[in-house]
C-alpha cells in the first residue's frame, strides 16, 4: 500500500551517563557600548577553546561571525528560526572545526550579544543501535551518549504525527563520520543549557553520511513533542540534517536515510497513536 502523508520541508539556516570529558559550555556577553547603534559593527573577541558557537541577541537586527583557523573564515549569518525567549533571539549553534579566534559583526538594532562557547570532543561511537522492526539503523541517545542528567522534564506526546519538518543545522560541511556524535552532544547542551528546553529540540537528526540519531527523549516510535518549530512542534516531529544545504544538495546518502526515516516514522507513530486510542 501506499503511503500518502503531507510533509512539510523547511530549510532553516539554521537536544545514559554522560561522556568522559564531554561537551563543556562557556557563556559570555560581547561588548557592543563603544560601536554606533545602527552601524554595522565588528567585535573581536577572544573566546575559550571552542569547536561550536551559538549566539543569543536582544534587537531587531543581525548577527553574523567568522571564526580563524589557518585563515579567516567567510561571515556567517546566524539563524535564529523565528525563535524568541523573553526578549532573545536564539540562534542555532553552528560547528567551527579548529576554530582558535571568533569576530562578531551585527546589524541594525542590536542592543545586545552573548556568545555560547561549546567544546564538544569526539570520542568512540558505542556501537549500540535500535533495535525496532521495520525501523531504519537508528544510533539509540546511548550510542552518541547523550547527558541524560541535563534532561529537565519528562517527555510530552501529541495524539499522532501530521507531517514533518525538515532542518538543516547550518554551519560546515566539514565533519568526519566520528565527529558526527561530537557535533549532535554539542547541541544537545546548547540547546538544554543555553536556550533552556527541556531537552535537545530536534527528534532526530540526519548527517551527510546517512547516520540517523535519536534526537528527544521519550521513544523513537511515539509521537514526542520536539522544540524545533516555534508554533508546529504538536503533532510534528522534527529531523535536523547536519550540514549546510541552503545552496548545495544533500549527499545521497543522507537522503535515502531521511526517506527512510520520514515513512518509518510516520507509519509508526501513527499506528501508536491508533493503539493508545
Amino acid at each position: 500500500m501506499k503511503l500518502t502523508f503531507a510533509v512539510l520541508v523547511v530549510l532553516l539556516a539554521a537536544p545514559a551517563t554522560a561522556l568522559a570529558g564531554g561537551p563543556s559550555m562557556v557563556v559570555r556577553d560581547v561588548p557592543l557600548n563603544s560601536v554606533p547603534l545602527h552601524s554595522h559593527r565588528v567585535l573581536a573577541s577572544t573566546p575559550p577553546r571552542f569547536n561550536m558557537v551559538g549566539a543569543h541577541w536582544r534587537g531587531n537586527g543581525t548577527v553574523w561571525f567568522q571564526t580563524r583557523g589557518k585563515r579567516w573564515s567567510a561571515w556567517r549569518q546566524f539563524d535564529a528560526d523565528d525563535q524568541v525567549a523573553r526578549g532573545w533571539h536564539l540562534g542555532n549553534i553552528e560547528w567551527t572545526p579548529r576554530a582558535r579566534g571568533i569576530h562578531f559583526r551585527t546589524g541594525g538594532n542590536v542592543t545586545r550579544l552573548r556568545a555560547y562557547y561549546v567544546d564538544s570532543p569526539s570520542g568512540e561511537l558505542s556501537p549500540r543501535r535500535l533495535q525496532t522492526a521495520g525501523a531504519p539503523l537508528i544510533i539509540s541517545r546511548v550510542g552518541w551518549q547523550a547527558d541524560e542528567s541535563i534532561r529537565r522534564a519528562a517527555p510530552e506526546y501529541s495524539d499522532s504525527i501530521h507531517y514533518a519538518v525538515v532542518h538543516h543545522t547550518a554551519g560546515s560541511n566539514n565533519y568526519t563520520r566520528e565527529q558526527s556524535a561530537a557535533i549532535v552532544r554539542g547541541i544537545e547542551v546548547y540547546h538544554v543549557k543555553g536556550n533552556g528546553w527541556n531537552d535537545i529540540g530536534y527528534n532526530f537528526l540526519v548527517d551527510k553520511y546517512g547516520q540517523i540519531f535519536e534526537g528527544r527523549y521519550g521513544g523513537v516510535d511515539k509521537a514526542v513533542i520536539g522544540a524545533h518549530a516555534l508554533g508546529f512542534n504538536t503533532g510534528s516531529f522534527g529531523v535536523a540534517m547536519i550540514g549546510s544545504y541552503g545552496t548545495v544538495k544533500p549527499p545521497s546518502a543522507a537522503v535515502a536515510s531521511l526517506e527512510q526515516l520520514l515513512a518509518w516514522n510516520w507509519k509508526a507513530a501513527r499506528e501508536a497513536g491508533k493503539l493508545a486510542a
